[in-house]
């Protein structure tokens, strides 16, 4: 019996223009792409850890002067590309369905608030987060330790402790390839991991067939 659904963020709840995530469309903007290349570079070849890597990233973020809340709101805003009227409509009926709701991501917490999702759904919201001054300026970040691959099923296992759930009972919903191992995790394990476009059978790890968003109120019903 799932007890538990947690989603992504990003291609998940949130869909975005041009198939592109809110980190892309942050350092676009700020003209930060070759310094975070650097930086996933140095972390992929474990000279930085995950941590220091977003450490890094905040604090070359926050030297913009350019970058506010205001701002922040509509750079999401006109980069959105989902109807969140179903998104909530899907929400609801997954809340009637299951006892609770939470995300595990490594996109930006933020993002779900000015995208007008009902965050109340969710109990627990493991993501990075921007916190702003009442002037809008960027003042500090709570950074997410299990935004990223294997560390995403440490964060699995800290919500089954926060739950009182077994792996189990868990319904986790993905969309990349910092999912994957997380999805495989759960199908090992007798919990149920459902990929979202753009993951397909494709990957070298067995992943279950590709869903769309609007597909998943139909699989809740079999729950």
């Amino acid at each position: 019996m799932i007890k538990l659904a947690v989603f992504d963020i990003d291609g998940t709840l949130i869909k975005w223009k041009n198939e592109i995530y809110i980190w892309k469309i942050i350092t676009d903007y700020l003209s930060i792409d070759t310094y975070n290349d650097i930086l996933v570079s140095k972390y992929k070849r474990k000279k930085i850890s995950y941590k220091e890597w977003h450490l890094l990233l905040f604090q070359e973020i926050q030297n913009h002067e350019n970058f506010n809340f205001y701002w922040f709101e509509k750079l999401v805003s006109k980069n959105i590309n989902n109807d969140f009227n179903k998104t909530n409509d899907l929400l609801c009926k997954v809340a009637k369905k299951i006892n609770h709701l939470a995300v595990l991501s490594g996109s930006i917490a933020n993002t779900l608030e000015i995208c007008k999702i009902n965050t109340f759904y969710f109990e627990k919201i493991v993501a990075h987060k921007f916190i702003f001054e009442e002037d809008g300026r960027l003042k500090n970040w709570q950074i997410n330790p299990y935004g990223s691959d294997s560390f995403k099923i440490n964060g699995l296992k800290e919500l089954c402790n926060f739950y009182s759930v077994n792996i189990s009972e868990i319904l986790y919903i993905g969309d990349g390839h910092n999912d994957l191992e997380l999805i495989n995790y759960l199908h090992k394990n007798g919990g149920l991991g459902l990929a979202l476009p753009p993951l397909t059978k494709n990957n070298e790890l067995l992943i279950p067939e590709d869903h769309k968003l609007s597909e998943i109120d139909e699989l809740i019903d079999k729950i």
